[in-house]
């Protein structure tokens, strides 16, 4: 998952750089847009993210204590 938010991330980056070097009138409307879209898909990234380690920390939990009851 981290390969996506960075690559969703250097995205975005490359999009600021070229709004602030855009000089064609129509063109920043564009790049806004598209802007709004990656931002949109970075923070269903990050919810994704999340989603999956709360998944993960609840999976050690689980084996935490089965361990304990093993041993």
């Amino acid at each position: 998952m981290f390969t996506k938010t960075f690559t969703i991330e250097r995205h975005i980056e490359e999009l600021r750089a070229e709004l602030r070097g855009t000089a064609d009138a129509e063109e920043p409307r564009t790049i806004r847009a598209e802007l709004d879209a990656m931002r949109a898909e970075l923070a269903d990234a990050y919810e994704t993210q999340a989603t999956e380690l709360e998944a993960m920390q609840e999976q050690n939990a689980e084996l935490g204590k089965e361990l304990a009851t093993a041993g």
